[in-house]
């Protein structure tokens, strides 16, 4: 019976596939592995060498920049909790190894976020393992914050084998903790009351001016006038 052994090294990103020799395989044959991962609906898939089952061609840098970036939007009051959900889907025929790091804040909002330093993203950032024929992991995502405003955190996806030839998998987390407001049937009441007000005053003003244009005949002092 043909064995597949399988040798990984996360320190170079490397993913080494040994097989037997054809000769003692009996005639067997089994498929070349080819890792691929569905990630927030979009296809990351393995662009390594099916020569010597590397993660990418040799004296071939990985490729800077990111490769897919999608955004997960959260809606909900101040102190109240929104959720959400994250599918990893394995459309590949190989595992693999997946871990989370957190990207740092760009340094032209630092200033902005600075009275933010605390989380108001919560989910599991355990490492883990998603395997072809397994059920596929599904990430719970939860948002809450106790401060009305605009809140974001951007996450990669680290995997082995490398996928995309190395370039970035990431994840945007937006949430809007939108407070209510309390004061808008008070608000529209004053409103309408000032534009009646305004409305009032300007017919008055208007019809001030007309009565100032209007000229009368003196009063005569003796009927022979008539």
């Amino acid at each position: 019976m043909q064995q597949l052994l399988k040798s990984t090294d996360v320190s170079t990103g490397f993913f080494d596939f040994h097989r037997d020799p054809p000769a003692q395989c009996h005639g067997a044959q089994t498929d070349p592995p080819v890792p691929a991962l569905r990630f927030c609906g979009q296809l990351a898939q393995w662009t390594g060498n099916s020569t010597n089952y590397q993660v990418r061609p040799p004296r071939t840098p990985p490729l800077s920049g990111t490769g897919i970036n999608s955004t997960i939007f959260f809606e909900a009051s101040p102190g109240e909790v929104a959720s959400s959900r994250l599918e990893l889907r394995n459309e590949g025929n190989t595992s693999i190894f997946y871990s989370w790091q957190q990207l740092d804040v760009s340094s032209s909002l630092s200033h902005l976020l600075s009275h933010r330093r605390r989380s108001c993203f919560y989910f599991n950032q355990s490492s883990g393992t998603c395997d072809p024929s397994a059920r596929h992991p599904q990430i719970d995502l939860m948002f809450k914050s106790g401060v009305p405003g605009l809140h974001t955190e951007s996450w990669q996806l680290q995997t082995n084998p490398v996928l995309l030839q190395g370039a970035s998998v990431q994840v945007t987390l937006m949430g809007f903790a939108v407070s209510e407001d309390r004061t808008a049937e008070l608000r529209r009441h004053l409103e309408t009351r000032l534009e009646k007000t305004v409305t009032e005053k300007f017919c008055r003003s208007m019809v001030y001016k007309i009565l100032e244009g209007v000229q009368t005949r003196e009063r005569s002092s003796s009927l022979v006038e008539f």
